[in-house]
């Protein structure tokens, strides 16, 4: 559920990256086991990396043990970041409506979850 930046030594990574590698895979076995609206699934892939990333930095940075008060301009920086992460979600499922509706669902959670903490940091 979250992800220390820190401990990374890969950039994050790009739709494009993910989109590339599975066009290698034979079309047969692709249509079997790939959603048809995987640039949609992959898109919330990479948001929820973001999105992860953010709550590990707010988490560290306001609810460690004997840390100093958060700087509310950079929370404010980090709410506008999450709010254009959200603007990119898509509104409507595509072709697999289940699959991409329970992906949704599930970033929106995680939206409204860091919405609060941020809330409450600013407080």
């Amino acid at each position: 559920m979250r992800l220390y930046i820190d401990d990374c030594d890969e950039p994050a990574p790009r739709a494009e990256d993910v989109l590339d590698e599975l066009i290698e895979i034979p079309a047969t076995l692709g249509q079997t086991w790939l959603a048809g609206d995987m640039n949609v699934l992959v898109d919330c892939w990479i948001n929820q990396i973001h999105l992860s990333a953010f709550l590990a930095e707010i988490l560290v940075m306001h609810y460690r043990p004997r840390s100093l008060l958060p700087d509310p301009a950079v929370l404010r920086r980090q709410e506008t970041a999450i709010l254009d992460l959200r603007s990119k979600l898509p509104s409507s499922p595509q072709v697999s409506a289940a699959l991409t509706l329970a992906h949704i669902h599930h970033l929106e959670f995680y939206y409204r979850s860091i919405s609060t903490l941020l809330a409450v940091a600013l407080c």
